[in-house]
């Protein structure tokens, strides 16, 4: 499963600047697979320093949906949040999150975790305005 994961965190590092129109340092996306539904943030961090999103492309959430998929025909536990880096030089890194997942590692619905996830994002890039 290795080698060929590597094919997949390529795609979504060639995905993100073609998601960016702005010189920018470091980005990131966060996704999170809840049952029948996926959600997907972009941000980044521009040359100057400043905090911006971005909207995550369909082949980006497909990419993920893929990668997912590997690590089900692998019988690897399934993620049911990642969140992956990239800086501008090509260096990234990703983390996947195991919390609050279902048997199906789905990332079990919380309206009011979702809400303070969506604050919490909302401040922060008003924080950098």
């Amino acid at each position: 499963m290795t080698d060929s994961i590597e094919e997949y965190y390529e795609k979504i590092a060639e995905f993100i600047p073609e998601a960016i129109d702005d010189d920018w340092a470091k980005a990131r996306i966060d996704i999170i697979f809840f049952p029948g539904m996926i959600t997907s943030f972009g941000e980044y961090t521009t040359s100057s320093g400043s905090l911006k999103d971005f909207t995550t492309s369909w082949n980006i959430q497909r990419t993920f949906m893929e990668l997912r998929a590997k690590f089900k025909e692998a019988n690897t536990p399934l993620w049911g949040q990642a969140t992956f880096n990239l800086t501008s030089e090509g260096k990234f890194s990703m983390s996947w999150g195991y919390e609050n997942c279902d048997e199906n590692g789905d990332t079990i619905f919380d309206e009011d975790r979702e809400h303070q996830r969506e604050e919490s994002r909302r401040l922060r890039l008003n924080a950098a305005d």
